[in-house]
């Protein structure tokens, strides 16, 4: 009678175990999904911001901005959670096989993380250029002033644009 409960407990004991590991893997999936899910929002969210950019829609970019912060944000939780739930070792190595399903899972959110950065890099790009171009416009409307170093030369200061808005309504 002693050895049976002593198997049963140790069998009780694997079943919690495959339980347990069953449960990680099905809540690492479920992570897996609102990653996705939340990249995806994401990503239409830099679509749009490509496009309020383009078209100069500055109370548009004022929404998205907030917008992609908290879905940056909120990414960037879930990552971080499903990083830490997971062993720091590959799935093979853990002792597990990851199944086609989690490794399509996985590509696609590599995917769309790269996808995002693409999108977040053209969108820098865009803002840099223009602003580029703003402070052109601005040296030919408000030339800078000149002042004089120790050794006689003259230099250029920089405009002074605190304080300054432009109105591109006529």
């Amino acid at each position: 009678m002693v050895a049976s409960r002593q198997e049963m407990g140790t069998a009780g004991l694997q079943d919690n175990a495959a339980l347990a590991s069953k449960a990680m893997k099905q809540e690492n999936t479920l992570d897996l999904d609102r990653c996705i899910t939340t990249s995806e929002r994401l990503l239409c969210i830099l679509r749009a911001e490509a496009k309020a950019l383009k078209a100069f829609q500055k109370e548009r970019l004022l929404e998205l901005v907030a917008e992609k912060e908290a879905q940056a944000i909120e990414l960037a939780h879930r990552m971080k959670a499903g990083h830490e739930a997971l062993p720091h070792q590959a799935p093979k190595e853990a002792g597990g096989e990851e199944t086609s399903e989690e490794r399509t899972k996985r590509d696609l959110l590599r995917g769309l993380l790269d996808e995002i950065t693409r999108w977040n890099q053209k969108n820098h790009l865009f803002v840099q250029g223009s602003l580029g171009h703003w402070q052109d416009i601005l040296n030919l409307c408000l030339p800078g002033t000149y002042t004089s170093r120790q050794n006689g030369q003259a230099v250029r200061q920089a405009i002074r644009t605190k304080g300054l808005a432009l109105n591109r309504e006529v």
